[in-house]
This record gives structure tokens, sequence and C-alpha cells, in this order.
């Protein structure tokens, strides 16, 4: 599970849900706005100093970016969300890495340090800069078909300590195989 470090005590932490084995401190920032969620699959890596900002977007097509009605009326926070962050399994994300509302960080994503993630991205990429754009994918088109068929919900302790030689070996067809082979006895 994730460690039990939660930087900004004022979220709410139903609107967290966080997958098997996944780990990494929690700085999540939260305005309170309907729709923020941020939802962290399994076997997931979050590094130190990763933010996630479930909102706090302002209106840009009205007359000022300001909050008039907050400050001047007492109502509601007017921060804008532009939906859940979903982290699918098998994430990393580098230390000190930013990833805004609405963001979907495909299965098998690696979001280099010192990132700016303000687009979804596409499985098995890694992602760098700001704002994060593609570098490269981790593996050739086969290997990510393959890989996008493992449910990693499905992967326990005891098939883990049974591959840990094969999870170690550069990834190939053949180790694939085996791997999902594994994996998929039941």
């Amino acid at each position: 599970t994730v460690g039990n470090t939660i930087e900004d005590m004022y979220v709410p932490l139903d609107r967290v849900t966080v997958g098997k084995h996944s780990y990494g401190p929690l700085c999540v920032h939260s305005f309170g706005t309907v729709g923020e969620r941020l939802i962290i699959g399994n076997y997931c890596s979050i590094s130190l100093g990763v933010k996630f900002i479930l909102g706090g977007n302002h209106s840009i097509s009205t007359f000022s970016t300001f909050p008039f009605r907050h400050f001047f009326n007492n109502l509601e926070c007017e921060a804008l969300t532009k939906g859940p962050i979903i982290m699918e399994d098998d994430v990393w994300i580098g230390t000190n890495s930013i990833i805004l509302s609405g963001i979907k960080l495909s299965k098998g994503t690696i979001v280099a340090a010192g990132s700016v993630v303000t687009k979804s991205t596409i499985p098995y990429t890694i992602v760098g800069g700001n704002p994060a754009r593609v570098i490269k994918t981790r593996f050739d088109e086969q290997i990510i078909t393959l890989l996008m068929g493992i449910d990693f919900g499905r992967i326990d302790e005891k098939r883990i300590l049974n591959l840990l030689p094969k999870l170690y070996s550069p990834l190939n067809d053949e180790i694939l195989s085996e791997i999902k082979n594994e994996l998929l006895i039941s």
C-alpha cells in the first residue's frame, strides 16, 4: 500500500483509491470540487515530491479568471476540475513531477522526474518535460499488446516469488510468454 504520508491533510480520503502493492508518499491537492478523485492502480511506484492536483482550475472564458463569487459573496469554492486522475497498473512517477486533473496515466507509463503531465498517456510510454511529451515507448508493439492482456490485480505474492528471476530478465517474447503463462494459472 502507499506509505502513510499524506502531506495535504485536508484531502478527503474518500477521494483517493489505491491498488495492491502500490507505494510512495502522497501529496494530493484537493479543492473540494465535485469530481475530484485520485485512482491509483496496482503495482505503481510514486517517488518523493510528486504532486497530484485534483482541481484548482479557473474559468478562462469569462471576464476574469478571479473567483469573484467566492471572495465577494462568500459562496462555495469556484475551483474547477478537469476530472479524476487515473493511474492504471504498473505506472512509475519520477521525483518532483506534477500530475494535473483529468489525466489518465495508462498502464506501464513512466513519468520522468520533474515532469508536468498535462495530457493523458498511451500504454508503456516514457514521458517527460514541461509539458510532458512522449520520449519513447518502452517495448515494441507486439510486446505491448501482450502486456496489455495481463491483469495486474490478479498477480499474487506467491506467483511473484516463483517468477522473480524472469521478472528481472530483459523482456522479450519468450520471457513474457513464460511470465504470462504462470500468471494465468488458476
